[in-house]
């Protein structure tokens, strides 16, 4: 399982001098995006819940780790899943007519049973984080009714197993090799809430001789992606949905776009009108996106808007420019289009104090007032930023400094004015002093 847990998570960063630190920002505990996925190593349970012809509850039962096998769920070493119909009423419940038409021992199945194999954490998630349960389904043999109620899910439970509901996905609406994913932004307040996600199916109990009649359904993990847990979701642009958008790569070559795209490829937008776009596996409240846009002749560069949109509606132009961005020429490179070999193609722009939930759709579009003549759209990352954490007292802030909070202007004045300042004051709240050996840098 690729997760993060529930405990908070702060990032500090400081200019740390002999004796002092100045606090330079601080980004606060946050709520986490945490990936879960079909994982073997976990230990999967089963539970089944039986309903009479009518609809009311009969009878239910929980299988612990390694022997759910009797509602026919599995899951083997390397990831793969199988569903297959319900057979605990034929080995417990042979000739109850409450399962069976008749006691004959051979009739067909009346009730209702709803079998479910699942992973259940308690440490996985917190309130307000949001959890994400990937993965493929490989085939779908069930008969009916069984294949039309087949669901992964993500389900969320307080610590006395109160329901805060359910995410979920039917996998009949998805065709052989085709992935799935789900969120759900975990609601139950408190420790030890419980966190589950699997698979149900749901249809009448088989009898064991039949059972390989009515096929079965088999599910397998994604790839995880490499890299340390963060808490943003990254979208390669040639995943998402375009509209006649231009996929470059992949391509190795050096002084490509393509070869220094993430993944080695990247969408072109070319004209009005067209865009890239994405369903939002988590809420957000920030968002990044890393582009090139074309350089000037001269290689000084210009300022250009690309538009951002949700479910359709416009939300604001996110300003892009080729001033930071284009090297050309052998090492140590410079900043003259004349003499070719251009390198150095991407940067990226920022934005928060956005509205985005999880199942919005975000759109990236060249409209008509965005004049570049070309938009590269290599990744979008989306993050739900925490407020600031608030200075210790007798810090100093690097905004009284001088220091301007727009990404733009030239701080390094202002960061070193706040650093003798500190100096002189003897400013040393918020740390200890530094060692006399190994000193931090």
């Amino acid at each position: 399982m690729h997760s993060k847990t529930g405990e908070s998570q702060s990032l500090i960063r400081q200019l740390t001098v002999v004796g002092l630190t100045v606090w330079v920002f601080a980004l606060g505990a946050e709520a986490a995006s945490v990936n879960v996925c079909i994982d073997p190593t976990q230990p999967w349970n089963g539970f089944e819940n039986v309903y009479y012809q009518n609809g009311s509850f009969w009878t239910n039962a929980y299988f612990t780790p390694g022997t759910a096998g009797v509602i026919r769920g599995s899951i083997n070493g390397s990831g793969t899943v199988i569903c297959a119909p319900d057979i605990r009423l034929d080995r417990d419940f042979h000739f109850n007519t409450n399962a069976w038409a008749d006691t004959s021992g051979s009739s067909s199945g009346i009730c209702r049973v709803v079998s479910t194999f699942y992973i259940d954490s308690t440490t996985v998630a917190r309130a307000g984080d949001t959890v994400i349960f990937a993965g493929a389904l490989v085939s779908n043999t069930l008969a009916a009714p069984y294949s039309s109620n087949l669901v992964a899910f993500i389900k969320d439970f307080d610590s006395s197993w109160g329901s805060y509901g359910m995410a979920s996905v039917n996998l009949m609406t998805l065709t052989n090799g085709q992935p799935f994913n789900i969120s759900k932004t975990i609601a139950a307040p408190g420790g030890g809430n419980h966190v589950q996600w699997g698979f149900e199916w749901s249809g009448p109990p088989a009898r064991s001789n039949s059972v390989s009649s009515l096929g079965r359904a088999v599910l397998s993990p994604l790839p995880l992606p490499p890299g340390a847990s963060v808490p943003w979701t990254t979208y390669e642009a040639e995943n998402m949905t375009s509209n006649s958008g231009t996929v470059l790569g992949p391509d190795y070559l050096p002084n490509l776009l393509a070869s220094e795209s993430s993944g080695r490829r990247c969408v072109q937008l070319n004209a009005a009108g067209q865009y890239v776009q994405f369903t939002a596996q988590a809420a957000a409240n920030a968002i990044v996106v890393r582009y090139s846009v074309p350089d000037t002749s001269d290689g000084v560069g210009g300022d250009y808007t690309l538009s951002l949109y949700r479910n359709g509606a416009f939300v604001q132009k996110l300003a892009v420019t080729s001033r930071y961005s284009w090297l050309y020429g052998a090492y140590p490179f410079n900043n003259t289009p004349a003499s070719g070999a251009p390198r150095n193609f991407y940067d990226e722009v920022r934005a928060i104090g956005l509205t985005i939930n999880a199942g919005d759709m975000v759109r990236l579009e060249k409209d008509a007032d965005d004049t570049a003549a070309y938009y590269i759209i290599d990744l979008v990352d989306l993050e739900n930023v925490a407020d600031p954490l608030t200075a210790p007292a007798n810090a100093l802030s690097v905004t009284n400094c001088g220091a301007v909070a727009d990404g733009v202007t030239d701080c390094t004045a202002a960061l070193q004015n706040c650093i003798n300042a500190a100096q002189a004051q003897g400013r040393k709240s918020g740390c200890q002093p530094e060692p006399t050996s190994s000193p931090a840098t």
